[in-house]
């Protein structure tokens, strides 16, 4: 299950599927999906995890293609033979290895991790769009 809350310009999208660790169905892919084109921006600008979670891509296990944006993105986070192993051999990747990769920005207690995206989020809104583009610019 997919949850959308709205406050002002900020969108939390939370994906409610415990028992399967948040992996996404077709049906769950095509929602996200549509809550993007709805956004009037949107991000993975800064991402943050729980000390339990884990990443993975089982595109190669599935049968089917990643995204055309996907391996591209994944390989200028992690470096090509890391962004192999997650897309060709489907390994879960644990969230402290996911931190040493650069796959996520940092490791934060379950209990916070909504209000350190919202205080993160926050920091952003309160620039200009101008600014937050010459930051991005200069560190792409």
């Amino acid at each position: 299950m997919i949850r959308c809350d709205k406050d002002g310009d900020v969108w939390t999208v939370t994906i409610e599927r415990p028992d399967k660790a948040g992996a996404l169905t077709r049906d769950m892919l095509t929602e996200l999906a549509e809550i993007a084109e709805a956004a009037p921006v949107w991000a993975c600008e800064l991402r943050s995890a729980v000390a339990r979670a884990k990443f993975f891509y089982p595109v190669m296990k599935l049968g089917f293609l990643p995204q055309p944006s996907d391996p591209p993105r994944l390989a200028k986070l992690v470096g090509p033979a890391r962004a192999k192993l997650i897309l060709m051999a489907g390994q879960k990747i644990p969230a402290e290895q996911a931190y040493g990769w650069g796959l996520v920005d940092q490791i934060v207690d379950a209990d916070v991790l909504h209000h350190t995206a919202l205080a993160l989020g926050a920091d952003v809104l309160s620039a200009s769009p101008g600014h937050i583009a010459g930051i991005k610019a200069m560190t792409t």
